[in-house]
């Protein structure tokens, strides 16, 4: 199982991060408890409320949208229907996939708001199920649960249990429905699929089967054929040995009618021994239908075709219209010459304009790997756009406004997320709008903030930025293309000559930032060896441009002869050297071997411009 996790910090009215213990409670907007963990696999629970140490808060659940209440003394801080994970608030409707619940452990009644448990840990024992009558997203299931007694019921209701996201699946035949206070008990037998499920998301759907097996009854209706014609089954047509799309109906099938004419007879029939028609038990009201899907299985019209509901509830079985369109929608197609999906604006046949999704290699939509979003405009139009919208009632600082997340399997096989870049409103007025974008990756298995930019400032929040070792040279005036701190060994040359030159001690470091070269240097002689002539320091760091001098100053220095003035030194063009100078009569001279003796000591820096 992998949890979704909250991570957010805390701070005061002054905009200071809470410091010592702090109250954290997480509610469903309906009022429950959720149950959060300190870890991802839900191994450890961290009790709810709970006290964290400061106001760095961070938990893990199954995604959805809460209530966070967090509390200090006096002070109070109340965040409403905050979306954690990709399983967050729904606004309208419930995916036919099915209802979002959770698994949990216990073997007892009664079950957690939300949650789903069994009488026996081993599931090919278990007997009874205790459902919440709520999802996890608040919604009341209350009446749907019971409608799967199959008492009296020419069908079999059945429960099937998907483990989200693994997908693995276990179901049930219904018998008996039990109402319980805020739950149902369900006595379950025949079965099938997985022994055990992890703590963690689950789908539930109900399944029906009619008399000779066919698919009856959920969120997604499997039906044997359709009937789009003016047909009234309530007299007849249905029955045993009739024929509808070119299939040979038999007692039990279930038939959906999707006729245009007298559109208040759509729905759900089943077809009977003799005579007339009547509706299924689960189609047997006009709001069951809306929002509903079916699948057609034969016929040779309509075979293997998807149908939905359109209408909306409030009407009137028999009176009201009851609209069923076929659904066209998806990668229906998609096959090894396309790179193309249908249109959703109605028009059919056509990629979706400008763009084009580009599959992977196995050129289909399995396995997808690789999407590209192509624009063909020729102008000055920005394109292709990726859009991320959060379209929040209440916008607040801090609202966290869409995240790419780069996610990997970590040396255990887990699925990790190891990077990400977010999106931070900062200041929400109209008119004076401030965001930042924040970019984040682990280290050592934390999530850290690299790079901030934000308020016309971009953070380093690491407070360390790295240049390659090699530099990348730029000749524009405004860009820093280069930063280096290291050491360097300073010579001496005696003209030209550093033979037999030996130090008692000498050392040097240097700071680089572009072209400009910081350099320090100390060295005291042991021996200024056989050369003569003019005195020069070797081994700079870096060599020097060729169009200026650089400069550098003797801050100290002691056993030399003959020295007038403060000795200073020229770097010059194009050159790892310096000339060691010192004050003339009219101008400045070059030192020599008799002014810098066997024991002469410098200490100096100064700085130059290196080559590009």
């Amino acid at each position: 199982m992998v949890l979704a996790r909250f991570e957010r910090d805390f701070t005061d009215e002054a905009g200071n991060l809470l410091t010592g213990n702090i109250s954290v409670e997480v509610r469903r907007e309906t009022g429950g408890l959720v149950p959060v963990y300190s870890d991802r696999a839900g191994a450890s629970a961290l009790g709810n409320p709970f006290v964290n140490s400061g106001g760095a808060v961070a938990f893990h659940c199954v995604g959805g949208a809460y209530k966070i209440t967090v509390t200090q003394g006096g002070f109070e801080r109340i965040l409403r229907y905050v979306g954690i994970g990709t399983k967050q608030e729904q606004d309208q409707g419930q995916d036919f996939a099915g209802y979002g619940m959770q698994w949990e452990s216990g073997t007892t009644a009664p079950p957690s708001a939300g949650c789903v448990r069994a009488n026996n840990a081993d599931l090919s024992l278990a007997t009874k199920l205790y459902i919440s009558e709520v999802t996890l997203a608040g919604s009341d299931i209350a009446t749907r649960l019971q409608e799967l007694d199959s008492t009296g019921k020419s069908q079999q209701n059945g429960i099937i249990l998907t483990q989200q996201p693994a997908g693995d699946t276990v179901s049930w035949k219904v018998s008996t429905v039990v109402d319980q206070t805020g739950y149902k008990e369900i006595n379950v037998n025949t079965h099938a699929g997985e022994t055990a499920l992890n703590v963690g998301s689950i789908s539930l759907l109900r399944s029906t089967t009619g008399g000779d097996g066919v698919d009856g009854a959920s969120m997604l209706t499997r039906v044997r054929v359709v009937d789009t014609t003016d047909s009234d089954p309530a007299t007849s047509g249905y029955s045993n040995g009739s024929s509808v799309d070119a299939v040979s109906l038999v007692t039990g099938d279930l038939v959906l009618r999707a006729a245009a004419g007298h559109p208040e007879r759509n729905g759900v029939w089943l077809a009977p021994a003799t005579g007339g028609a009547s509706r299924d038990t689960s189609f047997d009201t006009y709001n069951e239908h809306p929002g509903a899907y079916f699948s057609v299985m034969e016929g040779t019209a309509k075979a293997d075709t998807l149908w939905r509901c359109t209408s909306n509830k409030g009407g009137t079985l028999g009176v009201t219209a009851i609209t069923l369109t076929e659904f066209t929608g998806g990668l229906s197609g998609l096959g090894s010459a396309d790179n193309t999906v249908p249109r959703t604006d109605g028009t059919g046949g056509a990629a979706l304009q400008p763009s084009a999704l580009v599959v992977d290699d196995n050129a289909d939509a399995s396995g997808l790997r690789n999407v590209e979003q192509i624009s063909t405009d020729a102008g000055a139009t920005e394109g292709p756009t990726l859009s991320l919208y959060r379209n929040s009632a209440s916008p607040a600082a801090a609202d966290g406004m869409g995240e790419l997340q780069f996610n990997g399997k970590d040396s255990g096989g887990n699925k990790t997320l190891y990077a990400l870049l977010r999106a931070i409103l900062d200041d929400p007025a109209n008119g004076s709008e401030d965001a930042s974008v924040s970019l984040r990756a682990l280290v050592a298995g934390s999530m850290v903030e690299h790079l901030l930019i934000g308020g016309g400032v971009v953070g380093v929040p690491r407070g360390q930025l790295k240049f390659p070792s090699t530099a990348v040279p730029s000749s524009d005036a405004n860009t820093l293309d280069d930063y280096e701190e290291g050491a360097w060994t300073p010579g001496l040359a005696f003209g030209g000559s550093a033979t037999g030159v030996t130090f008692a001690s000498r050392g040097g470091t240097y700071i680089k930032i572009g072209r400009i070269v910081m350099v320090q240097f100390n060295f005291t002689l042991s021996n200024n060896g056989s050369g003569a002539g003019g005195a020069s320091l070797t081994g700079l760091p870096f060599t020097s441009e060729g169009a200026s001098f650089g400069q550098m100053q003797v801050s100290q220095w002691s056993a030399l002869s003959g020295v007038v003035g403060n000795p200073t030194l020229t770097v010059s063009p194009s050159t790892t050297e310096a000339v060691i100078n010192m004050s003339g009569a009219t101008a400045s001279v070059q030192m020599t071997d008799t002014n810098i003796p066997n024991t002469g000591v410098m200490i100096g820096g100064g700085a130059y411009f290196a080559a590009a």
